[in-house]
């Protein structure tokens, strides 16, 4: 028998669960195949895949998977500290981190490191793991020495909470420290937890004899001295939160923009409540709403036993965020709740759904973009079965001509966006502009079948061009980048889910940001202005670049938005964008094209920069649906001046060109 634990991983193909075995001793972490049930376990994760034992509760990192986070597609990360407060003897190490990688999808997991606090000449390490997706950051011990003697008056050392400590990787796979981020002295023994949110470190502790909560928000400094200062300090026992919420907060989660506190039950007649704080476009936190069961059973009816749970509120993982979808366990005496909230168009989370009944509290859970997977206590108190719930989204919808041409953007990316493109026969063709890990430009193209309410694609990645005369077709190397499935439950939303060896896997939320003139949601056709330049366009002497063209309504008239998908001098993907307003089928003058460049592909829309760079200028003319000549002049010396002469090589639905 085993009880499931806190941490659970959820990657494109596998679900990693912690588990502690019923003998007491180390834990493992189960690693399930995301097969059409589930229920493969690929491979168990322990101490003995270093040829280390377990020496029991206290000693030598025996809460193996108290941690675990995903560094890329085939590299994870499982911390084990020791249970409870870490203490030993000098030269032993009570925590290690485990690295783990593979060839590949399918492929065994193996030990490629282990960081150990003796390495760190650290008390622990391991404890409360987190990552930004290159570095690693867990909880920081100030050494301490008590008065214990054990064997002989040997003297005994313990580790107090100082702080967040940072491990970066160099060149060689090495990993060391690169910056601490110390607690305030005022800080209360023992009480510290932190998260991750983009480029921020929210740290919090309790103050007082009343244990009154404080966060502080921590960026780090632009000057590459891995210095962190303090952007931000939330006292949440003051009127940022309701009344009943005061002195009783326990910072629990964060995810994009939201951040989530949970009400600690310290009566049982109490109950728990969720607050909910979100980040503006300067970075700053405010108080955005609270969620308690009283306000779920006002809108989903009596669902819920009027003392709603939260007894056991010391279980974490109580609250799980996805984009716009919360899901709540609210666990009472007798049963527990999931309830789905989704974000609203006042931005606030309302209840829309009660998942179900569960016999106990949930232990643990992770959600993705579709699925939500939990396990609860079963018999005994033992473990539960695992459940995945399935979300349908827009079932009902069904992709239609409307949706051809315009673009896409996900509001949790800033800087990136989809061209979509409807085509007759069933096909459709889509363009992907984003950033790489640096922060440089990077797009992808595919073309795919459509579903009912989805389309699949196979991403290329075209790399190793040349700008203007320079532009040799033969260079051109189009380089698989991975999996993308769009899924639409209406004409003006939808979702991105992609799988990348290079980016990993994840799920953007998309929303629409313009029209083709004159079509709407369903069989309408195209103004004359969009049939005449609507669709993807390249010079034929230039095979592994081109350029994609819409028209969209606006109350000032229809305007003319262009993607221009090239190179620089070196070989490396430009995009260049540009706007104008067209009143004419044999010309389009652009002023301002710009180069946008700005956060990385997994910074979101709050924790990056985004540029847009002055580029120059372009014109296009023809009297022909079928042909037009580029001409342009860039502002950078580096892509001078020039023309092509472009072919129209796709025709979306309902764009059907009347000039030809």
């Amino acid at each position: 028998p085993i009880l499931p634990k806190y941490a659970m991983l959820k990657t494109s193909d596998q679900l990693f669960v912690d588990i502690s075995l019923s003998n007491g001793l180390c834990n493992e972490v189960v690693v399930y195949e995301l097969d059409e049930n589930d229920q493969a376990i690929a491979q168990i994760l322990n101490r003995q895949d270093a040829d280390l034992a377990c020496f029991g509760f206290g000693f030598g990192g025996d809460s193996f998977g108290n941690g675990i986070v995903a560094l890329g597609p085939n590299r994870i990360v499982v911390s084990a500290p020791s249970f409870g407060t870490p203490i030993h003897a000098p030269n032993t190490s009570d925590g290690e981190v485990f690295i783990y990688e593979r060839a590949g999808a399918g492929e065994a997991w193996e030990v490629q490191q282990i960081l150990t606090g003796t390495q760190f000449d650290q008390i622990q390490l391991g404890s409360d793991l987190h990552t930004d997706g290159t570095r690693l950051f867990m909880t920081d011990f100030e050494i301490i020495e008590i008065p214990v003697t054990v064997a002989g008056a040997v003297t005994r050392l313990r580790g107090l909470e100082s702080g967040v400590l940072v491990l970066s990787e160099n060149e060689l796979g090495q990993w060391h420290i690169t910056s601490r981020i110390q607690i305030p002295e005022e800080a209360n023994p023992d009480t510290t937890e932190f998260a991750i949110a983009g480029d921020q470190v929210l740290l919090n502790y309790r103050v007082g004899a009343e244990n009154l909560p404080v966060v502080q928000v921590y960026e780090e400094s632009s000057d590459g001295a891995g210095d962190w200062h303090i952007h931000q300090t939330l006292t949440i026992n003051n009127n940022d939160a309701p009344e009943s919420l005061r002195n009783h907060l326990r910072f629990h989660a964060v995810d994009g923009d939201y951040l989530l506190f949970t009400s600690s039950v310290v009566h049982p007649e109490q109950a728990p409540e969720l607050v909910i704080y979100q980040r503006d476009g300067e970075g700053l936190w405010r108080y955005d709403q609270f969620i308690s069961p009283a306000t779920t059973e006002a809108v989903l009816g009596d669902v819920m036993d009027p003392v709603a749970a939260g007894f056991l509120d010391f279980v974490n993982n109580k609250f799980f965020l996805e984009g716009a979808d919360l899901i709540a366990a609210w666990d009472t005496i007798n049963d527990a709740h999931l309830i789905h909230y989704r974000l609203n168009d006042d931005g606030l989370f309302v209840p829309v759904q009660d998942i179900g009944d569960e016999q106990s509290f949930v232990f643990n859970a992770v959600i993705d973009d579709q699925s939500f997977f939990t396990r609860s206590e079963g018999a005994e108190a033992l473990a539960g079965p695992y459940q995945r719930f399935n979300r349908d989204i827009g079932s009902n919808f069904t992709i239609n001509r409307g949706l051809s041409g315009g673009w896409w953007f996900g509001p949790e990316r800033n800087g990136q966006g989809v061209g979509l493109e409807i085509l007759p026969n069933n096909r459709a063709q889509m363009v992907w502009v984003s950033h790489d890990e640096q922060g440089q430009q990077m797009w992808m193209f595919a073309g795919g079948t459509v579903g009912t309410n989805s389309i699949q694609f196979d991403l290329v990645q075209p790399v190793g061009g040349r700008f203007g005369d320079d532009f040799d077709p033969a260079t051109v190397r189009r380089e698989a980048w991975g999996q993308v499935e769009l899924q639409f439950d209406s004409c003006d939303s939808g979702v991105l889910n992609y799988a990348s060896e290079r980016f990993g896997s994840g799920r953007l939320p998309l929303l629409r940001l313009n029209k083709v003139d004159g079509l709407d949601c369903g069989n309408a056709t195209a103004s004359p202005l969009a049939q005449r330049w609507n669709g993807s366009w390249f010079d034929p002497s230039h095979s592994g670049e081109g350029m994609m063209m819409y028209v969209s309504p606006t109350p000032a008239g229809p305007r003319l938005v262009s993607l221009w998908m090239t190179y620089n001098r070196v070989g490396e993907q430009v995009s260049l964008f540009t706007a104008t307003d067209i009143d004419s089928a044999n010309e389009a003058v652009f002023e301002s094209v710009i180069r946008p460049t700005g956060p990385s592909f997994s910074q979101g829309s709050n924790t990056g920069v985004f540029n847009r760079n002055a580029w120059g200028s372009f014109v296009l003319s023809g009297d022909h649906c079928g042909e037009s000549r580029l001409v342009y002049s860039s502002v950078d010396s580096a892509f001078g001046s020039g023309e092509q002469n472009l072919i129209r090589f796709t025709e979306p639905l309902g764009t059907g060109c009347l000039l030809q």
